[in-house]
This record gives C-alpha cells, structure tokens and sequence, in this order.
C-alpha cells in the first residue's frame, strides 16, 4: 500500500558557483533538505553589481511528489513479498586459474554498448575487463598518482561514446572508447567516497560523494572538471551529527532514469530521491522498515568504532524506469526475525514499492547492462560476480 502526495516548501539562500564570465548559478535550500538552482546573468551598471533571472522555471516554492510505502496491517516491517524473482545466468571469477586475477574489494561495475564488463577493484586499484560470456579481457590502471593510475577506484560511469570515466578519492580519469587515457581532473570534495557516477550525454558528470563544507552529496561537473553545481542534502542536516560520523555515513549510489533525472538512494536511513539534472527537487519515497535507522557509533572518549549498517549500497534504474535498491542487512539485524542477509526492493517509476527479493547468499548490486540484466557482488570464497535477469 502507498500515500502520494504533493507539497510545496520554501528555500533559503545557501551558496552561490561561479560558471562563467557572466553566468551565475544560485543554489538554495529548502527547510526539507533538498535543493533548487537558478541560472542568472550578471550586469554590472554604474559600478553595482546586478543578477538577471534566466531560468524560466526557477521558483521559490517547489512542488515535490511523496511517496509513501505502507505495510499492510499486521505485516511485518521487513520484506514485501512479491512473486518475482531474479535468474541466474551466469557467474564471473569461480574458475580457479593462477593466470586470471582474483576478485578484491569490488566497488562498481558499468557494461558497455558491446557487453564488456568493468569492474572497480579497490583492493588492486585497478579496474578488470570481461566480455560478455564472462571471460577475463584485460586491466585498465593501476596503483599511483599518474595519468592513467588510481587511488583505489570507487565509482565508474560511461558516456553516451562508450568513453569510461573513472572516480577515487581525489579525481575522476577519463579513457576513451579504445580505453587510452585522455584526461584527468579533480574533484576538490575533500578526499571522500565516490559513492556512485552517472554520465549524462558526453558532457555532464554526476557524482555522490559527501562533501563535508556544504554537506551536500551529488555534484555536477562538466567535462573539464568545472563544478556546475551541489545538490541532495546530507541525512544530517540540521541534526548537529559529529562531521566524523557523517564523513562515514553520508551519500548513497545514484542513476539516472530514462527521462535524464537523477536518482538517489540514501545508504541510511531508508529515502530515494529523484532530482532534475539541475538538482530541483522532484520526488520522495519512502518505504515503511524496521530496520535501517540513524547510523549508531560507539565511542569512547575521543575514539569512535565505525561498523557496516543496514542500508543501501546498490542502486539501479532499468529502462522503463523501475528502480531497484539493493539493500545489505547487518549481522546484528539478520539476528532479529527472519532477515536476510541481503535483499532488493523493487518500484515502479511513480514510487510504488512492488516486492521485495532475498538474494542468497549475500549479495548487493553494483550495476546493470543494456538490456537490463542486473550485476551483483558475492562475497564468499572466492569473491565472484553473479549476474541475474529479473522475472516478473
């Protein structure tokens, strides 16, 4: 069962970009947490400075859809069921070869136009290549600060050319579609983790990645590192959280939908976002749970022990627009009722939660191809990659 609503919120001021000469984009905040933009044009007339509005759809009160997802009395707060399932259709990294690489701390995974797929590996710092039946192709990168090296890869993307934009800690590496290195340019977010990379047409780069000044998680970059603009607040806004924890916590993966909007789902507590590519906030959803919360820390004195939580650490937008958020449970909450280790949800595009699917063993999605078929992470012995097609 789900609520839709509509409802207007009021902005205040909160940062100014410069993107030119004689533009000027404006971003304010709304009461809520989300965030609107303006493009203007400055004049300068007898010595002052003035800004004339060219963003037609600029306003300061913003229509924004709620979603809320609802049990049915008596459910539990935990898994919707649902009659579909996912298929399995093939696995990477299971054969035991000295020659092949094995599988590390995978991060991302994006497949191209032909069906190779790329595969962030932290542990390695590098990025694996595999065709489409699954078959090992070849490396891009490797550790170190030079063209065409990383600082344990975080984030992948692919533009509309095939061109393969990598993202660590410090700056995003672009290859073109023969995969040789072409440029380089840095983020300037404070070193944290790309959490998610989406390319919209060839020249606009959309990351997550907290940046802990503005706490704001999505920024947009243009293809020579220029920074359009921050959007998608932090969870903490306004809750006075420790930065330290928030630095841990904040940001989430991101995709974007057929109709070019971003989306966003927030590793904890439970919240999809849909933004337009200028960061105007579009939609809310909410799913009723249980289980993911305001993230806990212990500490003692100065010392604080971060763990994994409950959340959401995969994210995708298939071609007719239903999103699946891939949800990771905690050992301490698998301990609580019949949890899974892990486990998708399923929306249409308007925000309806459709079900929810266990995957065993535990697992999380990292991306998805052309034609749907959705790329997950199995962490066992070994590591490998499982690829599923969704049965509706």
């Amino acid at each position: 069962m789900f609520s839709l609503r509509n409802y207007s919120r009021s902005y205040r001021c909160r940062s100014w970009f410069d993107v030119g000469d004689a533009l000027v984009l404006v971003s304010v905040r709304s009461r809520g947490g989300s965030c609107q933009t303006a493009v203007l044009r400055s004049v300068v007339v007898g010595g002052l400075f003035f800004c004339v509005l060219l963003s037609p759809s600029f306003v300061l009160s913003e229509k924004i859809i709620e979603v809320r997802n609802k049990l049915p009395k008596g459910g539990e707060k935990q898994l919707f069921t649902t009659t579909m399932r996912l298929e399995k259709d093939l696995e990477i990294g299971k054969e035991e070869d000295e020659n092949l690489p094995i599988l590390g701390r995978i991060s991302d995974i994006v497949v191209d136009s032909r069906g190779q797929v790329y595969v962030a590996d932290g542990t390695q710092s590098m990025v694996l290549v595999y065709d489409d039946h699954g078959s090992f192709v070849r490396q891009i990168g490797r550790e170190g600060e030079g063209p065409g090296e990383f600082r344990r890869p975080d984030a992948l993307a692919l533009d509309a050319r095939d061109e393969l934009f990598v993202a660590d800690a410090q700056s995003v590496s672009i290859f073109d579609s023969t995969r040789t290195f072409v440029t380089r340019f840095n983020q300037n977010l404070g070193g944290g983790v790309a959490r998610g990379m989406v390319v919209c047409g060839t020249e606009h780069v959309f990351l997550s990645c907290f940046e802990v000044w503005g706490q704001q998680i999505i920024h947009k970059f243009s293809r020579d590192g220029t920074r359009l603009v921050s959007f998608c607040d932090s969870y903490a806004v306004g809750s006075g959280e420790d930065f330290r924890v928030e630095q841990v916590y904040a940001g989430g993966p991101i995709d974007m939908d057929p109709q070019g909007r971003i989306c966003y789902s927030q590793l904890t507590p439970y919240e999809i976002r849909k933004f337009s590519d200028l960061g105007s906030p579009l939609m809310i959803i909410d799913r009723e749970n249980d289980f993911m919360g305001k993230p806990e820390v212990l500490k003692d004195g100065d010392t604080m022990r971060f763990s994994m939580p409950t959340g959401s650490y995969g994210f995708c937008v298939l071609s007719d627009g239903t999103m699946i958020n891939s949800i990771l449970v905690a050992k301490d909450d698998q301990e609580i009722g019949t949890m899974p280790g892990s486990f998708v949800d399923v929306f249409k595009a308007d925000g309806q939660l459709l079900g929810s699917i266990a995957v065993r063993p535990t697992s999380w999605l990292m991306g998805k191809d052309d034609v749907d078929r959705l790329y997950f992470v199995q962490y066992g012995e070994p590591i490998t990659i499982v690829r599923y097609r969704l049965k509706r």
